[in-house]
């Protein structure tokens, strides 16, 4: 019966997380901060959020304060980039209060490696250059096992 069962449902298999190489070839640009070239951050440990102005602002708020944990941290960077027009991102108040380094991609795309089937979406890169983890939806990213994470990450030889 159990066997007969599962031959007719319609579901599919989880999808487990292979880890593969990250795109640094990117620019974006902020709002009263020097452009970001995305090359800059090889060699270290990178949190980052692709993000849209109908985001739920929490969010954005969680990588503002994991961003001031690390604040002092060379190894560790947190950023948050939008694929939206630069005049919606940096006039939304919400978003530019929420104390996350935002940039905005400027009209273009970001590499591949980083689409994903909705947004937010999030991308942990080690300091290899490996995204180790990506996750679409919410999440609380300031969280300690966050940074237990990252802390792991930060402590493996390159």
């Amino acid at each position: 019966m159990q066997a007969r069962a599962l031959k007719y449902m319609n579901s599919t298999p989880p999808r487990f997380f292979t880890p593969h190489p990250a795109e640094f070839n990117f620019t974006a640009v902020g709002k009263g901060v020097d452009p970001l070239d995305f090359k800059t951050y090889r060699g270290r440990v990178v949190v980052l959020n692709v993000w849209a102005t109908w985001c739920q602002p929490g969010e954005l708020s969680s990588f503002g304060r994991l961003a001031a944990h690390y604040s002092d941290d060379e190894d560790v960077a947190v950023v948050c980039v939008s694929q939206e027009p630069t005049n919606s991102v940096f006039k939304n108040k919400e978003a530019m209060s929420s104390g996350s380094l935002l940039y905005c991609v400027s009209g273009q795309r970001l590499p591949t490696v980083y689409k994903t089937n909705g947004i937010p979406a999030t991308f942990v890169i080690d300091k290899n250059g490996t995204i180790v983890f990506e996750q679409t939806g919410y999440s609380d990213w300031s969280h300690p096992s966050v940074i237990k994470f990252i802390d792991s990450l930060r402590k493996k030889p390159n």
